[in-house]
């Protein structure tokens, strides 16, 4: 056998041993190194003393009698030795290849480690396995969860937004509902239909007119209360903008943007902002038509749309809002119609539009102001309080804006 197998037979040149050979230790003192207590248990008949081919055994209390008496050396310890008959020896061997000879059979010491690592792999895997399977059911039931209170939440909203626009994943409404379900850090209960509504409409109006793009965001989308989504315009008059105002019941009742780089249309879902008294959307430019529902916001008494792109005709619906004080939609040079529906209103202060051009589109005969569009210029046609007929004044841009400035914020 090859050197360091372990043990020896009487042919040295031998593989390893074959099923049911005996085990026996040869006599040799070259090369070789004492090993105690391995030696020869004579059967009935044998003389004492070591012999190739027969059986060895390991036993501690002969080993140290044998030590005294016997100087037997052979090359590898077997480490352990049963002699169940004269024929038969059950022995494990461990040699410098990690190899090992049970019942004269050789095998690799790590297959026989593979069960062990198993069972251990297994009882480190199975908790995590429980753990990801309890992750998963979490996960799972929030999301059952999550698309429950969607549910919920999107027959709120469908009482002021189509089912078209709710599907449409290009819509603002569907990104606002889409917000509210899954990313609105409030995470309102289902329930409270009115902060919902009113959430879901200013989330609308952002993603309308390209909030992501404002030059201040007024906190909108945030976490917080809808009254509380405003902020500080970075200009010389610190303008607040945003959600400006609420009432005591905490409905909104003023919203102004202005010069805050906003582009897009107005959202049909503004005029279901019933308690809206104050609503400023000036220098956008903001395109598109204005909404007849506009025509609902019965407390609106201030609307100011001034510096944007709008077209089309003013809608009539603004007649019911009984009101109204104070109404601009001068330099917007595509609006078109008569205003003079709005000249019964008793309460009106100031009304200007573009009609201070030979051949205006949008004809006024009560406006106190007219403008001329292209000459982003406004005379005084009926008296105001901060100036006389006739007097004509620039409109300005936002950065040569001052507090004489009677066509300012």
């Amino acid at each position: 056998m090859p050197k360091g197998n372990g043990i020896y037979s009487n042919d040295r040149d031998a593989g390893a041993p074959e099923d049911g050979s005996i085990l026996a230790a040869e006599e040799t003192r070259e090369n070789s190194r004492s090993v105690p207590g391995a030696f020869h248990i004579p059967g009935p008949g044998q003389e004492a003393g070591p012999q190739a081919g027969l059986p060895f055994a390991l036993t501690e209390g002969v080993q140290s009698q044998e030590q005294r008496t016997s100087n037997i050396e052979v090359d590898v310890v077997v480490e352990s030795a049963t002699v169940y008959h004269d024929d038969v020896v059950h022995a494990m061997i461990r040699d410098e290849n990690c190899a090992a000879y049970i019942y004269g059979r050789k095998f690799n010491l790590f297959i026989l480690i593979l069960p062990c690592l198993a069972v251990i792999g297994a009882c480190i895997a199975i908790p995590f396995v429980i753990l990801d399977r309890a992750r998963r059911w979490n996960q799972d039931n929030s999301h059952s969860r999550s698309k429950s209170r969607c549910e919920e939440i999107r027959k709120v909203v469908s009482s002021v937004s189509t089912s078209e626009s709710l599907d449409d994943t290009s819509s603002s409404q569907n990104r606002a509902l889409e917000w509210l379900c899954f990313h609105d850090g409030s995470e309102l209960p289902s329930n409270e239909q009115q902060e919902i509504t009113q959430r879901y409409i200013l989330a609308v109006l952002y993603y309308s007119l390209g909030g992501s793009d404002w030059t201040v965001d007024c906190d909108f989308l945030s976490a917080a209360h809808v009254c509380d989504w405003f902020d500080i315009a970075k200009d010389d008059k610190n303008t607040v903008m945003g959600v400006t105002d609420c009432n005591e019941d905490l409905k909104v009742t003023t919203i102004i943007l202005h010069w805050n780089n906003m582009r897009g249309t107005l959202p049909d879902e503004v005029q279901f902002l019933t308690s809206l008294e104050n609503f400023g959307l000036v220098g956008g430019p903001l395109h598109g038509t204005i909404p007849e529902g506009i025509g609902n916001l019965v407390n609106l008494k201030n609307i100011n749309f001034m510096e944007n792109r709008l077209s089309g005709t003013v809608p009539e619906s603004l007649s019911k809002l009984i009101n109204l004080e104070y109404v601009t939609f001068s330099i917007n040079e595509n609006l078109t119609g008569d205003l003079d529906f709005l000249c019964p209103l008793e309460n009106m202060i100031n009304l200007n539009a573009d009609c201070g051009v030979a051949d205006p589109k949008l004809t006024c005969s009560c406006c106190n102001l007219c403008c001329a569009a292209t000459e982003h210029e406004c005379c005084v046609v009926k008296p105001l309080p901060w100036a006389d007929i006739g007097d004509c004044v620039p409109t300005l841009p936002p950065e040569l804006r001052g507090e004489d400035n009677p066509f300012g914020d």
